[in-house]
Formats: structure tokens, sequence, C-alpha cells
């Protein structure tokens, strides 16, 4: 993966006898820092933190994840699980978990690979503003509700 980190260089003018100089200032720490993540499919995997959305199981896994890291929602995020899911948390404590353990700033991508209709290995790369990045290996598993994908399992791997 690569990892792009955004350096801020501020040049101060400084006028001298009528012209005009640029004088760096020593480089501040990045602002923010952001993981690259080109969206792409290969066959059965597919790289990316689109929107997603619920007409593929790979869909119901992005949305997922861009409601927690992107729009930074509890509730956005459930909304792609089954309302019968086995282990993943209420939309409240899904916001807990964002509100005191994500820093604004976070980025993310994930790497979703099919292996049978409704069971997915997910590779979910978390690069936060400190320059930390995590990767978590995870096993999802969706179903069809109402003629939407929806994720049932979230489970390590």
């Amino acid at each position: 993966m690569l990892i792009v980190g955004l350096v801020v260089v501020i040049l101060a003018l400084t006028r001298n006898s009528g012209s005009h100089t640029a004088a760096p200032v020593p480089p501040t720490p990045p602002l923010s820092a952001a993981l690259s993540c080109p969206s792409r499919v290969d066959g059965a995997v597919t790289i990316g933190n689109g929107a997603g959305g619920t007409d593929s199981g790979t869909a119901a896994i992005l949305g997922f994840q861009h409601g927690f890291y992107s729009e930074r929602s509890g509730a956005v995020a459930r909304s792609f699980v089954a309302p019968d899911a086995a282990n993943v948390s209420t939309p409240e404590i899904i916001q807990k978990a964002i509100d005191e353990q994500i820093p604004r700033g976070t980025t993310y991508c994930l790497r979703v690979e099919q292996l049978a209709g409704d069971r997915y290995n997910v590779d979910l790369t978390e690069h936060r503003p400190d320059g930390t990045t995590t990767v978590y290996r995870q096993q999802v598993s969706t179903v069809v509700r109402d003629n939407k994908n929806l994720i049932y399992a979230i489970n390590e791997r």
C-alpha cells in the first residue's frame, strides 16, 4: 500500500530593498495523512473505500466502512447490517466507538475477496493522522433481506 504523507511548507515573503525574496520556513509536521486507495476490481477481489450500496455483499461491506470512517455515523454504518445480525453492535455503540476511538482524519482502504456467495475475506487497512497504520483481517458474512445485501457477521480471521 502506498501511504502518502502530506507535508506543508510555508514560504514567508520578505521585502528587502524593494525586491521580494522567498525565505523558506522549516517544514511543519504533517497536518493530515492519507492512505492511497485507488478503486479497482480484479476478479473476486475489490479494492477501494467508496460509498458502497446494497446491490452486492461487497457493496454492503464498502458501505458499512464508509459510514464508519468517512461519514463517522453509527447509524449509517449499521444501515448496511441485517437487523438480525449475529455479532454487529447497535448504532449507538458503533457511534460511541467512532467518537471515542477513531481520530478525525483517519483514512482507510479495503481489500474485499469474495470466497463464496455470502462469505468474504476483508483486509481493512486503517491509517491514523499520527502515522499509525493497522491492518484488521476479517471474515464477513452477508445475507439478503428485502432484496438488499446486508452484513450478517464480522469475525476476526
